[in-house]
């Protein structure tokens, strides 16, 4: 983890961050909602409107040997849930898996969510076969809370849970 850094990138960053998004979702199409075709297509407007929104934030993790970005994270509102953020486009490159870049990323997320008014927890869905990442949500407080679904079409076969990191309050 020595060589990587978390930073929050903004709407400058967007040419950065459509190369890492186009690469995750061309890498691992099945742990994402959107596919690279729908990205691919998305024109500057689109990239720097996602980067500049006052209520979300987007972590990356930058290695320090080349400044490439090598993962990110995405904290963003969660369609009808007023009191839950949602994590969504978490992916970290192949060839750093395993050496806590995850983690961070996530760490980074809570730590810039809980500042959020309002904001009692984290949504998230993971499919059920990414064990890795399972695992990884396991570790950092987040628990199923019993919804189920699947990737929109094409990816339908692909089955996924719903997960919630709940702020403990300052009285516990």
């Amino acid at each position: 983890m020595d060589r990587v850094r978390i930073e929050a990138i903004g709407p400058e960053d967007w040419e950065r961050y459509r190369t890492i998004r186009l690469e995750a979702l061309r890498t691992d199409p099945d742990a994402f909602g959107s596919t690279f075709q729908r990205e691919e297509s998305r024109s500057e407007h689109d990239w720097r409107t996602r980067l500049e929104a006052s209520d979300a934030r987007t972590f990356v993790a930058i290695d320090a040997a080349d400044s490439s970005f090598v993962g990110l994270v995405t904290c963003a509102p969660y369609a009808g849930h007023a009191r839950h953020v949602g994590l969504f486009s978490m992916w970290v490159s192949p060839s750093i898996r395993g050496h806590g870049v995850g983690k961070a990323l996530v760490r980074e997320l809570i730590a810039w969510a809980r500042t959020l008014p309002g904001i009692d927890g984290i949504l998230l869905e993971v499919a059920d076969e990414n064990l890795a990442a399972v695992k990884l949500y396991e570790s950092m407080g987040f628990v199923p809370n019993g919804i189920r679904g699947s990737l929109p079409p094409p990816r339908e076969h692909v089955l996924e849970h719903q997960r919630v990191h709940t702020f403990a309050k300052a009285s516990e």
